[in-house]
């Protein structure tokens, strides 16, 4: 009896997880959005400090060449790419 309750159990737990992908795709989704509306693309080419004082993501990365960095996907953080000089070379939400 145990081992035909275990699979019944097992598919249940599957269904209800497979029901909460779509939850969590729009919730990425929505971080994501809500990320990109805050891309400061007129900042691109600029110093770096001149990111100080403007309204960003809660999560920020900054990384200049060489870098290594998160390969981790949050929607909702703003990735900041720099040059040698510290200038503002790309800005991305990932």
């Amino acid at each position: 009896m145990k081992h035909v309750l275990f699979p019944a159990a097992v598919g249940l737990a599957m269904v209800g997880l497979a029901a909460c992908l779509p939850n969590l795709e729009a919730q990425h989704r929505a971080q994501h959005d809500a990320c990109v509306v805050l891309i400061p693309h007129h900042l691109v080419g600029h110093p770096v400090t001149s990111l100080d004082g403007v309204a960003l993501p809660e999560i920020v990365q900054i990384s200049r060449p060489g870098d290594q960095v998160l390969t981790d996907i949050r929607p909702g953080r703003l990735n900041v790419d720099l040059d040698e000089n510290d200038l503002i070379e790309y800005l991305s939400c990932g």
